[in-house]
């Protein structure tokens, strides 16, 4: 049995708890004196301390203040809220810049601070704004919450060019005269005296002196000119000299006070009345009164009811021989002729026996022969024509005819 290995127990020494002295007995050298077991006092465990405020040179939380500079890690970022869809939007506060959003996620505003740029979606509302270039669909100045707006344009000398108010836009010289106004009414002009030269309204266009006489509209009715008398309308050079006028004035010859007048500076003056026509003034010497056309090539038509009376020391009418077209055997031929009571054609022939053959094929009726130095007139009348004297017509025969005989073949 040797082989048999015996366990023994292992005895174990006491440990005393920490800070606990190690008890015993204690003996004394004294004679008589005899010592017992030491006490050992309880000793319990510490109390675990929770801070529930923080207060340094930085930060006080007791007070909730921030006393120092705070700066955001890399990516650092306060979030002001809980955004939770159609419930609550947030704000949020990075080194990219503050943003905000709705409880639909709209972003309602945002400060961008790489580039400085703002938007809002709502009211901005601010006593004065000074910047650059102001950019948007749609500004406001005043309304019903806000009073009277007024928007200002000034120079580089602070002088007020622009000015748009509650009266409307008003527009300035230098030296602060309105020259230019746009209200309700229309657009107005003024000159340096403040007096309305022109104005635009729903009735038109509008001219003024500075006494305020219209003196011009120009409207649904077309244009009209009053003058500075209300009658007339005169008209200057580029020098601003007078140049004459058109229009009524009192100032007629007897009878005339109802007439329309062409005056000119040089005092040749024409009137026209309901029933009459005249021209006064006086002409230089050797000059005369002259009714032409342009460049002395027109028609110059006068046409009365009754006579027509001229009272001249010499009258005298210049113009281009009658003639008429006729058809002959040999073609259409023009044949000039004489005015007569009735519609003659007249011709020039050696003797009684050598009379024209055309002028026979269009004439008809008894031959008229008067003695001349050389030979002989001889009359007929026009073919078709023998019984027409002092035949009716109307003007617009009178128009055609005349237009036939003066159009070049």
């Amino acid at each position: 049995m040797k082989d048999v290995k015996v366990y023994k127990p292992k005895t174990i020494k006491d440990s005393p708890f920490p800070q606990e002295s190690e008890a015993g007995l204690e003996t004394s050298k004294e004679k008589g004196v005899t010592y017992g077991p030491s006490t050992i006092k309880d000793q319990p465990f510490p109390t675990p301390v929770t801070a529930s405020n923080l207060v340094s040179s930085a930060l006080n939380t007791k007070s909730k203040k921030i006393l120092g500079e705070f700066s955001f890690a890399f990516k650092g970022a306060f979030q002001v809220g809980k955004y939770k869809e159609g419930v609550s939007g947030d704000l949020r506060i990075s080194p990219d810049g503050i943003t905000a959003r709705n409880l639909s996620g709209e972003t309602t505003f945002a400060l961008d601070g790489t580039t400085g740029d703002a938007i809002f979606s709502g009211t901005v509302v601010a006593s004065t704004i000074i910047g650059g270039d102001i950019i948007g669909v749609t500004i406001t100045l005043g309304g019903l919450d806000n009073e009277d707006g007024i928007m200002q344009i000034r120079d580089a000398d602070d002088v007020l060019i622009i000015q748009g108010d509650k009266l409307g836009h008003h527009y300035y010289d230098v030296l602060a005269n309105e020259l230019i106004k746009v209200d309700f009414e229309g657009f107005h002009a003024y000159d340096l005296s403040a007096n309305e030269l022109i104005k635009v309204d729903e009735d038109g266009l509008h001219g003024y002196l500075p006494t305020g006489v219209e003196t011009l509209r120009v409207g649904a009715d077309g244009i009209q000119g009053f003058g500075e008398d209300g009658t007339t309308f005169k008209f200057y050079d580029l020098s601003e000299v007078e140049k004459g006028y058109i229009g009524f004035h009192t100032n007629f010859p007897s009878g005339g006070e109802n007439s329309f007048v062409f005056d000119s500076p040089a005092g040749i003056n024409m009137y026209f009345l309901a029933d009459k026509f005249w021209s006064v003034g006086e002409l230089a010497a050797g000059t005369a009164y002259q009714i032409a056309a342009p460049n002395g090539l027109g028609d110059i038509d006068i046409t009365a009811a009754g006579y027509v009376d001229i009272h001249a020391t010499a009258f005298s009418v210049n113009g281009i021989p009658k003639a008429a077209v006729v058809p002959t055997s040999k073609g259409y031929k023009e044949l000039y002729c004489m005015e007569s009571p009735e519609v003659w054609f007249m011709d020039f022939c050696d003797d009684d026996k050598k009379i024209d053959p055309l002028f026979m094929e269009i004439t008809e009726g008894k031959i008229k022969f008067i003695k001349c130095e050389e030979g002989y007139q001889v009359w007929r009348r026009r073919k078709g024509f023998a019984d027409r004297r002092f035949e009716e017509k109307t003007r617009d025969e009178f128009e055609k005819n005349y237009k036939f005989w003066n159009t070049p073949l």
